[in-house]
């Protein structure tokens, strides 16, 4: 065992430097969970029709006789749905009632109105993704799905390598900078863009969290490595928690505003108050000594320590004690020798895996 795990080993019971650490990594959580579920309220598709032809004030409402008149005169109406339709219109008409045509072939129409009741305006409103569009909403999930596989590989892989502080500061910053020019898209494509780069950059600070918290030895998780033994389920537990408070703030802002873009504004802007966490947040001690570094790790715990009013000469003499009776090998090898030492830990490996396949087919599905 390197001196920076015995220290952090015989640092005793969780203390204010817990608290606080659990309390600041919420924030990037609770926002995670917004942008996460958002997506149901800004590619939400509301109720529509096409549009009547040459009339300004044409709304999916109908504001009185005349204004019905003229929408039966140009909008076939659809049995199936019992309803206008919402993608044909008649081919020939004209607002003179002696003048409309008796030959009532359909077109495809190219403007819409839509149902204004729930939301004001959502991405699907802003450029007409319907009908021969709809697809496209489609694709937008299938960017954030990409964005996850790719955040997800790209996070372990970058956090091993440069550290989980660099990562964690690039990817706040890609959530806030991304985010926010996502909220003024020019067309649907550069959007898909956006969602691609915002989708990693906000796994990347979800997994970057999480690593700077945990103890295992596959660096997946980060709040949980500066807690006690037994408070990690729980601090595990209660990030998870914070990440359900996300959907429940999209969902008030929905309420709110009624706007797709300010929801999508709203989600992005907090993330700035993390780049703070530079400074807030040390590194972690176990990135640090899987780099060599391992006074700057004891230099980190023993900052523990002191917040939480432990004995810091003490502790770290008994860190040096244990540091001399075990060494312990480290990386992908020990894991593998390890999971080959302990098939049933194959097994439990597989059983996660495959309860994760299930949450994420109910989720996204």
């Amino acid at each position: 065992m390197n001196p920076a795990e015995a220290l952090s080993s015989v640092l005793g019971k969780c203390g204010p430097f817990q608290r606080k650490l659990l309390l600041l990594m919420s924030l990037p959580v609770i926002m995670k969970g917004y942008q996460t579920m958002m997506v149901i309220l800004i590619f939400d598709v509301p109720a529509h029709r096409c549009s009547v032809p040459g009339l300004l004030n044409d709304s999916y409402v109908i504001q009185d006789e005349s204004h019905g008149t003229l929408i039966e005169e140009a909008i076939p109406w659809s049995r199936e749905n019992d309803k206008f339709a919402q993608c044909d219109m008649y081919e020939s008409w004209n607002r003179t009632a002696e003048n409309v045509t008796r030959q009532r072939n359909t077109v495809k129409c190219e403007s819409w109105v839509y149902d204004e009741s729930e939301l004001k305006s959502t991405l699907v409103t802003k450029f007409n993704l319907v009908c021969d569009k709809k697809a496209y909403r489609a694709h937008f999930n299938l960017a954030s799905m990409i964005g996850k596989l790719i955040g997800s590989f790209l996070t372990g892989v970058l956090c091993d390598r440069f550290g989980r502080k660099p990562i964690l500061l690039i990817s706040v910053i890609g959530c806030a900078v991304i985010g926010t020019i996502s909220a003024f898209p020019p067309s649907s494509a550069v959007f898909f863009v956006y969602r691609l780069v915002l989708v990693i950059c906000g796994t990347a600070v979800y997994y970057s969290f999480y690593v700077l918290g945990t103890y295992f030895q596959l660096s997946v998780w980060y709040v949980i490595e500066f807690m006690c033994p037994s408070k990690r389920s729980l601090a595990g537990s209660l990030m998870n928690m914070t990440w359900v408070l996300g959907p429940l703030l999209s969902g008030a802002t929905a309420y709110a505003t009624g706007v797709w873009w300010h929801i999508q504004l709203i989600s992005s802007v907090p993330f700035l108050l993390c780049i703070g966490y530079w400074w807030l947040v040390p590194e972690s001690p176990r990135w640090l000594v899987s780099r060599g570094r391992t006074d700057e790790a004891m230099a980190v715990l023993r900052k523990v320590a002191s917040a939480n009013g432990i004995n810091i000469q003490q502790a770290s003499h008994t860190a040096d004690d244990e540091h001399e009776e075990n060494i312990e090998e480290k990386g992908f090898l020990h894991a593998y020798r390890l999971l080959r030492k302990h098939p049933r830990l194959i097994v439990r490996m597989l059983i996660i895996f495959f309860n994760w396949q299930v949450l994420l087919e109910c989720t996204y599905a």
